[in-house]
């Protein structure tokens, strides 16, 4: 119980993580993307983002694009413990609006284009009913009680959790033709990060079966953890107290050559009151003594047992008083915040008389601290001010776009993360912010392609499909920050109503693989797992305007 809430801002990671993209980009960044998912060559106004280089095969003029995206995604974790109410925990993200704005002014040879996106994150994730890990430590306390002799079966908590995260990137490029095939582009992206998490775990009940602690305390119904273990450490307070002073008063019997006598005798003898030989029976059996061993204990045996007894009821007093800390109300709301700048360079190819088009981008590694703001912390385990690694580690994408026929175009993109040469913050075993070599066994990666038909001169239609990996090792998994392989598809269309405006449309899905995971307590696996599932969907659209020279 010491570390219930320990989990709750840990969950930073696990909602940062993309919808499309690495284990921490965003590449859903137009609704082109959306209808196609392959975009990495594009020569459209999104190839701001998508392929810098490319902004030069736009028309002289000045174009504009923004699309906004609607998101919803679930999360799922299912235990095996058998000691929870209820094994499911579910999750809920949902994004009204997610913008992307790009913009191009082209001449000549050159194009200067800038653009906002949402680089990571994007959103909120919603747990009413927390989590496996939030949960564990107070479904455990049943059993706990039980071994040390107090029969309790049942429990009861209200948690929840809420966290925002997001990373708006604020980018600019510069792209030069070098000559009708060869196009290159400088660029970088200023990042801002912004991490919100509030949660509270309140109102822990639970069911002992122990009257000795107080009336309410007989199994029959729920009750307060925090005043069952304050009742319980005043208890046991009294009882070392009582032992103590006991020991200290036989002790003067035992000095005077008492100390051979039963307690009987010493009663008879009249050294001690019926009153007082009850009481240190009473005593005697809270030490652990049988009812034979009572009965035959002598005062000198009977003061001993006292002095040993006194300083363990004490050491229980001051764990049940620590419990009932650790199970009283608790409330977390913390911020972090943290800034990066990303260098990209990117180069476009045309060939077959600009039928084919190949694209290459890179975006440089950026190390992120972000900083602790915290409000609330009831464990004290998020210092205000206190910093963690979320760095955004390099990307490279190639793309190929190919027009198959006047109506017909194909698209085939790919990208790599090397995210092994960075750290996410993660903490393995204690040790905070490892890089991320020691929690992932392989670097993530992306295979995409994308058809688009034109019916007319005004409407196309498009239909994607993307392929994402991932290769952490089984010590990176948690309920709050898993990563699965994944599958999604995409559909939509474009209307060009006239050569400066133009609509698009899109919509996806994407299929989770459930991913197993254990749990760690230090460097030991904990006997129980679970099952993580999730699934999204983005629907989005994308207006182009441009004014033409």
């Amino acid at each position: 119980m010491k570390r219930i809430l320990f989990s709750l801002l840990a969950l930073a990671v696990f909602t940062t993580g993309a919808l499309a993209g690495g284990m921490v980009h965003n590449t859903n960044q137009s609704a082109a993307w959306i209808r196609m998912l392959a975009r990495d060559a594009s020569t459209s106004v999104d190839a701001v983002f998508f392929n810098p280089a490319g902004t030069t095969k736009l028309a002289d003029g000045f174009h504009l694009q923004l699309n906004t995206q609607t998101i919803g995604q679930t999360r799922t974790v299912t235990s095996n413990y058998a000691a929870f109410n209820n094994p499911k925990f579910e999750g809920t993200t949902f994004v009204p609006v997610l913008p992307t704005f790009f913009a191009v002014y082209k001449t000549g040879k050159f194009a200067v284009s800038a653009g906002f996106i949402v680089v990571g994150g994007g959103g909120g994730a919603e747990f009413p009913n927390g989590l496996p890990s939030f949960e564990a430590p107070i479904a455990g306390i049943p059993a706990q009680l039980t071994a040390q002799g107090i029969p309790t079966s049942k429990y009861s908590s209200e948690i929840a959790f809420n966290g925002t995260s997001t990373y708006f990137g604020y980018q600019a490029n510069v792209a030069y033709a070098i000559n009708d095939m060869v196009s290159v582009a400088l660029g970088g992206r200023y990042v801002t990060a912004s991490n919100a998490y509030e949660g509270s775990i309140k109102n822990i009940m639970i069911n002992p079966n122990y009257p000795a602690f107080g009336a309410d305390y007989n199994g029959t119904k729920l009750v307060s953890a925090p005043k069952f273990f304050t009742d319980a450490s005043t208890f046991l307070t009294g009882v070392s107290t009582q032992m103590a002073s006991t020991a200290t008063s036989l002790g003067a019997l035992v000095s005077g050559g008492g100390g051979g006598l039963t307690l009987a005798q010493a009663q008879g003898a009249g050294f001690l009151t019926a009153t007082q030989v009850a009481g240190i029976q009473q005593l005697l059996g809270a030490a652990g003594l049988t009812a034979a061993q009572i009965g035959g204990a002598t005062v000198a045996m009977s003061q001993g047992v006292l002095t040993t007894a006194a300083p363990v009821f004490a050491t229980n007093s001051a764990q049940m008083a620590y419990y009932a800390g650790a199970t009283a109300d608790q409330e977390v709301d913390s911020k972090q915040t943290g800034t990066t700048f990303t260098p990209i360079f990117s180069v476009n190819v045309s060939l077959l008389e600009d039928k084919l088009n190949l694209a290459m981008k890179y975006e440089m590694a950026s190390e992120m601290e972000v900083t602790n703001e915290t409000a609330k912390d009831a464990q004290n385990m998020f210092p205000d001010g206190e910093k963690s690694n979320s760095d955004i580690p390099a990307f490279f994408s190639f793309g190929a776009a190919y027009k198959a026929m006047d109506n017909l175009s194909v698209q085939f993109g790919t990208h790599y993360y090397f995210d092994k040469s960075v750290s996410y913050g993660k903490t393995l075993f204690g040790e905070k912010n490892v890089k991320n070599d020691k929690v992932l066994d392989e670097n993530s990666y992306e295979v995409a392609t994308g058809l688009e038909y034109g019916i007319n001169d005004q409407l196309k239609l498009s239909a994607g499909y993307l392929f994402t990996y991932s290769g952490p090792k089984s010590v990176y998994h948690s309920d709050m920050s898993y990563s699965m392989l994944t599958h999604t598809v995409g559909l939509g269309g474009a209307y060009q109503f006239n050569d400066a405006f133009a609509l698009e449309l899109g919509f996806l899905n994407t299929f989770y693989m459930e991913r197993e995971f254990g749990y760690f307590s230090g460097s030991t696996m904990l006997p129980y797992t679970s099952v993580g599932d999730k699934t999204a969907w983005v629907l989005s659209f994308g207006f182009s305007y441009s004014f033409l020279q």
